[in-house]
């Protein structure tokens, strides 16, 4: 019975062990759940930091998988960007008005289902990848929010720097446009990267990793 919508730990059967200061993922069909509960009346109370938080992590579980590992068919991507233009902006509405029952109900349905990883259907099972980057950075004290907001800054800038392990720039632009609202033909990585860090900063995440306030360095944690 969730009070938040972020992680869909309601509905996988993940876990995330904390281990000094390193993080282990357990996986196991028994922590599947039997039956999920998901009431949009049990999120109302949940701060705004935190409520843009968990549709952040549902807007980057879609985004990144989409960008970087092409499906065998064209239907997982059509899913991503569905959910991914739902649940912008439902989580601005609320975020303006933390008792709107239907946009709060959007945003814990699309975090639910994006974890039933409809839109992963023909990628890898490890496509979602700055997962394990975003473990690091919450190893140092961090909430996701932050170490994701930092995480899909720099990510977007590798796709559009050509790093083809990071993503492909013309899925960035065509298909990460299309999810995050841009519209026209020549859409542009750039373009689209930039939108991206539009709605970090208007959702109130840090996007260079100085803001996180660490004592290591980056290269520190990159090891």
């Amino acid at each position: 019975v969730p009070t938040t919508a972020a992680t869909g730990s309601e509905v996988n059967a993940k876990a995330s062990l904390a281990d000094g200061t390193d993080r282990r993922f357990l996986v196991h069909w028994s922590l599947f759940p039997r039956v999920a509960v998901i009431d949009p009346m049990l999120h109302t109370s949940l701060p705004p930091a935190l409520t843009a938080e968990g549709a952040l992590e549902t807007v980057a579980r879609l985004l990144v998988p989409m960008v970087s590992d092409p499906p065998t068919t064209a239907l997982p991507d059509e899913v991503a960007i569905g959910q991914i233009r739902a649940v912008i902006p439902a989580a601005e509405r609320a975020l303006a008005d933390g008792d709107d029952l239907e946009a709060r109900g959007t945003v814990a349905l699309a975090a639910s289902v994006s974890t039933f990883t409809l839109h992963q259907i023909g990628r890898h099972l490890h496509s979602f990848w700055v997962w394990y980057p975003t473990n690091t950075l919450t190893a140092q004290g961090l909430r996701k929010g932050p170490a994701l907001g930092v995480l899909l800054t720099r990510w977007a800038r590798m796709v559009v720097d050509g790093d083809k392990l990071a993503g492909h720039a013309d899925r960035l632009a065509e298909l990460g446009g299309r999810a995050l609202g841009l519209t026209g033909t020549s859409v542009t990585p750039v373009e689209v990267a930039d939108a991206l860090g539009d709605l970090l900063r208007r959702w109130g995440f840090p996007t260079e990793f100085e803001e996180l306030g660490l004592d290591v360095t980056a290269e520190e944690l990159t090891e």
